[in-house]
């Protein structure tokens, strides 16, 4: 397991699921079902977890503001 930070200061824990399904594991009692990152610099978080971790960003509307 490793803890980091992105340049923007979010926290992230890495963890070696070995046999466990992890994010693998859906539509199940248990599953993870949400994950956001709040940032004030949305181009710099985004750039980092994407090259860092390969995964895709989106920005969702919210009412007055975009998660």
């Amino acid at each position: 397991m490793a803890v980091a930070a992105d340049p923007t200061g979010g926290i992230i824990c890495f963890w070696q699921a070995k046999n466990h399904r992890g994010f693998g594991r859906v539509h199940e009692h248990g599953a993870v079902c949400w994950a956001e990152l709040v940032t004030d610099d949305l181009a710099r978080a985004g750039t980092f977890f994407t090259d860092i971790l390969g995964v895709s960003t989106a920005l969702m509307p919210m009412g007055d503001g975009v998660l």
